[in-house]
């Protein structure tokens, strides 16, 4: 079992892997025989194949394979979301560039700003972001937030502390200011389901590292990607359901087929 794969971050342990060549032309032949080509791009669809899963383990996969969520980067003068999901209310919000965590703009809050996206979570989810308050030493932290109350600074637990954002009921996301002051929020997260412990400080440190992946779009890296990773768009294939002993117990398990195609 191979364990080379990562996406967003989190090891995925895979029993086999392929890749198939795409060549945008085609390779034919002329009339006389000879070949000739009319390919000027190649690119590379990567195909895994899933361990053992439990069924709940299944989903989270394929959730995180597809891309499920929103991305807020803030960039390009717009306070929408990856997927072009735009605010439907703002109150002393808005973008301004400089003292960023990543890329020239980021989200600015007055002591009474908020803004809200109607983004209809289901009832576990996940919320990530960078904040920092305004000053002349401008440091922003990483804050977690799950839909069981479960909350991570910088991706370590850590119940003790506010955090800049909630889900409202029906699903919204809202954003706010924390401290009575302007601050800065700089790449929001959504994700439509509750990810688990372990993942947390491995979303971190992609974070850490880059900008998060504008969703549905994922980045995978591994030693089966080159060098630097990808920026991919997943989707998911045939689920193989069996027997699956957990815990002296048998139930059902999943072993899961999925594509990323590189861009």
């Amino acid at each position: 079992m191979t364990d080379y794969l990562q996406v967003n971050g989190v090891p995925l342990a895979c029993t086999a892997s392929e890749y198939e060549p795409v060549r945008l032309g085609e390779v034919t032949r002329s009339f006389n025989g000879a070949p000739r080509s009319s390919v000027r791009t190649r690119k590379r669809d990567y195909r895994f194949t899933t361990g053992l899963l439990t069924l709940a383990e299944a989903e989270l996969v394929r959730a995180l394979v597809e891309g499920e969520g929103h991305v807020w980067n803030f960039e390009d003068y717009s306070v929408a979301s990856s997927r072009g999901l735009v605010p439907d209310y703002v109150k002393e919000a808005y973008l301004e560039d400089g003292n960023t965590r990543y890329g020239d703009w980021k989200l600015v809050l007055s002591w009474v700003g908020t803004m809200r996206w109607q983004t209809l979570l289901p009832s576990t989810w996940t919320l990530m972001g960078w904040h920092a308050q305004a000053g002349v030493d401008v440091r922003y932290t990483h804050y977690t937030l799950r839909s069981d109350g479960a909350k991570w600074s910088d991706g370590g637990r850590d119940n003790s502390r506010p955090v800049p954002f909630e889900v409202l009921f029906g699903g919204s996301v809202r954003v706010f200011s924390m401290y009575g002051g302007e601050e800065y929020l700089d790449e929001l997260v959504a994700l439509p389901y509750a990810v688990p412990d372990t993942w947390v400080p491995r979303l971190y440190a992609l974070h850490a590292a880059r900008p998060f992946p504008p969703l549905p779009f994922v980045h995978a890296g591994g030693e089966g990607l080159p060098s630097g990773g990808l920026t991919c768009m997943g989707l998911t294939g045939t689920g193989r359901r069996t027997g699956l002993a957990v815990g002296g117990s048998f139930t059902t398990g999943e072993v899961l087929d999925f594509t990323l195609y590189g861009s």
